[in-house]
């Protein structure tokens, strides 16, 4: 795809974005049940666990702090990308909820075959969540990322990234596994997949 092309995915996908039947912007308005009210509250806790799973998945990627500003520690990170990891963590509980998966106190042994459906259901989702985000901070796409001006090579529709750039789903479901054991360790708060 040459940068041409790609400008015209992202002008096309900025649009679709906007489409309010669009899953993204129906999930925002989802409310998350009581048994996440411990979880909200201490939203941070999700963002760091989440931003961990990255680090982890950009290193073995190559990422460097040259490359990739964000390749720091949650600490170190800017308060616009904290907020940022904030926003993803939350969505990405309402994308649960959204998709019907129900939530317990009590470990549960859930069907892993259905998890893993659920979560590549997720993952389109939260890169339009994340994207929607960008989009609203002032970010544009661009063939090379640059900072200082916001430009940003992947917003970009899932599927066009992935054929750019294998494996950029795997790292968006990575991130979707980190919140879910973040529940299950910091809250015991455990999806039940039927």
């Amino acid at each position: 795809m040459d940068k041409q092309d790609m400008m015209k995915a992202a002008a096309s996908y900025v649009e679709a974005l906007k489409d309010p039947n669009r899953a993204v912007n129906v999930v925002d308005d989802v409310q998350l049940p009581e048994i996440f009210t411990p979880v909200v509250a201490d939203a941070e806790k999700a963002a760091r666990a989440a931003h961990e799973e990255w680090l982890k998945d950009a290193a073995q990627r190559g990422v460097t702090r040259e490359s990739n500003p964000n390749f720091v520690p949650y600490d170190e990170l800017s308060e616009e990308t904290k907020n940022a990891n904030v926003a993803v963590a939350l969505r990405t509980y309402k994308i649960f909820v959204y998709l019907g998966v129900k939530f317990v106190k009590n470990k549960t042994e859930p069907n892993v075959a259905k998890l893993e459906d659920v979560i590549f259901s997720a993952t389109e989702i939260i890169h339009d969540g994340w994207s929607k985000d960008k989009l609203a901070a002032g970010w544009s796409f661009a063939p090379e990322r640059d900072n200082e001006s916001k430009k940003h090579t992947d917003l970009l529709d899932l599927e066009t990234l992935v054929s750019i750039w294998p494996g950029k789903d795997e790292w968006d479901r990575n991130a979707v596994r980190g919140a879910l054991d973040s529940l299950a360790n910091d809250y015991g708060i455990y999806p039940v997949i039927e």
